[in-house]
């Protein structure tokens, strides 16, 4: 990870690309993006490997998906989720925004955009929460690759 240094003048925000993957059969089953590690994803909110923590606010911008099996007939459903600064760290966490949309081919990527007509809730990520992003098939899956690049926003004021 690399910011913007923001002692420069008029930075008050960056953008940062982040890239993960796992290999699965995740079928309907809601699953959680391993954001500290690759292959660390988990049907259940409380694996160790999940969050990440924002130390400053920021926002999920979009998600970028490759397969290597064609699912562009599933529709997704992206979940952003956190814990506030009141909540316990262990525990599951919030859903604060949903946006869903068709698959990608094993040629073509899909993108889902969190900043317009989400589904639900909003992108807006506080100070001090814990991050974690999960996705969900509408249908069956094979045993695919996911390969999932996260466009994310720092406010650095």
């Amino acid at each position: 990870m690399k910011f913007v240094d923001k002692n420069i003048i008029g930075v008050e925000k960056a953008k940062q690309l982040t890239y993960y993957m796992f290999r699965a059969d995740i079928d309907t089953t809601k699953t959680y993006v391993g954001l500290q590690e690759a292959e660390g994803e988990s049907s259940t909110s409380t694996n160790k490997n999940l969050p990440i923590l924002a130390p400053i606010g920021g926002k999920l911008l979009k998600v970028f998906l490759r397969a290597t099996t064609d699912v562009s007939s599933n529709t997704f459903t992206w979940r952003l989720e956190t814990q506030n600064t009141s909540s316990n760290t262990g525990a599951a966490p919030t859903i604060i925004g949903t946006q869903s949309g068709a698959g990608c081919s094993r040629q073509t990527m899909a993108t889902y955009d969190f900043t317009t007509g989400l589904d639900s809730g909003t992108n807006v990520i506080n100070a001090g929460d814990t991050v974690q992003l999960s996705i969900q098939s509408d249908s069956a899956t094979a045993n695919t690759t996911y390969y999932i690049t996260c466009l994310w926003e720092w406010n650095l004021t």
